[in-house]
C-alpha cells in the first residue's frame, strides 16, 4: 500500500498539487520552530556568558570543571537538545516531508518530556532558590528555559502537523536520558570540588545534595524516584495524545 504525503494529498485539486493552506501551515510552524530554537540557544549562550564572567571576576582556577558543571545542568541539556530537534523538525516541514519520520517523532517525544519536567521541577522546587553555577545575569534566559520553551514545545506537540501515532513501547526511551543523568550526577557529585562554595562536592540542584537534608540520601532518592515517575507519567500522557487526538488518518510512526 502506498503511503500518501498529506501535503500532496489533493482532495479535488489537480494531481500532485499541494493544498495551499497545508503548505502555509507547515511553513508557519517551521518558522516558529526556528524562532523558538534560536531563543533557547541565545538564552543558553547568555547564561553561560553570565556564569563565565563571574568565574573570571572571582579568579576561579579550574575553568574546565566549571564548564563541565554548566553542561551538567539538566536544564542546559534539555534546552540544547530541544533546540536541535526543533531545527530538524523545521527542516522536515520546509522539505514538505509529511508525515514526519518515526525517528523524528521519537526525538520530539523525548524532548517534550524532558522540557515539560524541566518546567515543572523548576517552578515547583527551584524558583527563587540559589543554584551555584556563578553569574548574576538577567531573569529572561531562565524564563525562556523554564517557562516559555516548555509551554511552546507542548503546544507544538499537540498542534503541529505530521506527527504520527506513537506506540506505547516508545515510553521507555524517554526515561534513558533522565535516569542516566541522575546516575552520573550522583556519582560525580562527591568527586567534584565546588570552587564557588569552597567545599568538596557539587550538585547542580539542591534537592540532589544529601548534605542539605537531615535524611541524607534517603531524601535524594525520594526526589529521584518521584521525578522518574513524573517522567513516565508525562511520557504516557504525551503518547496518549497521539492515539486519541488525530487530525487525519496517519500511519503509525515507524523507525
Amino acid at each position: 500500500m502506498t503511503r500518501t504525503n498529506p501535503i500532496t494529498r489533493t482532495g479535488g485539486t489537480p494531481s500532485g498539487a499541494a493544498r495551499p493552506h497545508v503548505v502555509v501551515h507547515a511553513r508557519v510552524v517551521a518558522a516558529l520552530r526556528i524562532l523558538l530554537a534560536a531563543a533557547m540557544l541565545v538564552a543558553t549562550v547568555r547564561s553561560y556568558l553570565d556564569a563565565a564572567t563571574d568565574w573570571v571576576a572571582n579568579g576561579y582556577p579550574d575553568r574546565l570543571t566549571l564548564d563541565l558543571n554548566f553542561a551538567a545542568y539538566f536544564t542546559i541539556q534539555s534546552n540544547t537538545a530541544g533546540a536541535i530537534v526543533l531545527l530538524i523538525g523545521a527542516a522536515v516541514l520546509l522539505r514538505r516531508r509529511l508525515p514526519e519520520p518515526g525517528w523524528l517523532t521519537t526525538l520530539r517525544l523525548v524532548v517534550l518530556v524532558d522540557m515539560t519536567i524541566t518546567g515543572i521541577v523548576y517552578n515547583l522546587l527551584l524558583r527563587g532558590v540559589a543554584v551555584h553555577g556563578g553569574g548574576n545575569g538577567p531573569d529572561w534566559p531562565s524564563e525562556i528555559h523554564h517557562v516559555v520553551a516548555p509551554l511552546l514545545i507542548i503546544v507544538d506537540w499537540v498542534l503541529a502537523p505530521g506527527r504520527g501515532r506513537v506506540p506505547w513501547s516508545r515510553l521507555w526511551l524517554t526515561l534513558i536520558h533522565p535516569l542516566a543523568w541522575a546516575a552520573v550526577t550522583l556519582v560525580r557529585g562527591p568527586l567534584v570540588y565546588d570552587q564557588t562554595q569552597d567545599r568538596q562536592s557539587w550538585y547542580p540542584y539542591p534537592f540532589l545534595d544529601p548534605a542539605l537534608s537531615d535524611s541524607g540520601y534517603a531524601s535524594v532518592w525520594l526526589y529521584v524516584v518521584g521525578i522518574a515517575l513524573g517522567f513516565a507519567a508525562i511520557s504516557a500522557l504525551s503518547i496518549l495524545v497521539t492515539r486519541v487526538r488525530r487530525r487525519a488518518p496517519e500511519p503509525p510512526a515507524a523507525g
